[in-house]
């Protein structure tokens, strides 16, 4: 049973579809562990001098940031590493 449900925003999404066709697989195959979220998973954290509760799930060079909110993960944004910050 998942305790999230994870859904884009419309930047989210279009950032997404901006990424190789190879790695947004590869994405959309990591975004299946944010169901079941837990802060312990080694390629998660929470993003550092914000009071919300953003995190970055981090998949080889790419990056995906989401934030958590009543049952529901919002992905806000995929880029690869040196141009997502």
């Amino acid at each position: 049973m998942s305790k999230y449900t994870v859904k884009f925003t419309d930047h989210g999404y279009k950032s997404l579809s901006k990424i190789a066709v190879s790695d947004s697989r590869r994405v959309l195959k990591k975004l299946k562990i944010l169901e079941s979220f837990s802060q312990s998973t080694k390629n998660i954290k929470k993003m550092k001098g914000t009071s919300s509760q953003l995190y970055r799930l981090r998949t080889g060079d790419i990056r995906v940031l989401f934030e958590k909110d009543k049952g529901n993960i919002w992905i806000l944004e995929v880029g690869y590493r040196g141009s997502i910050y």
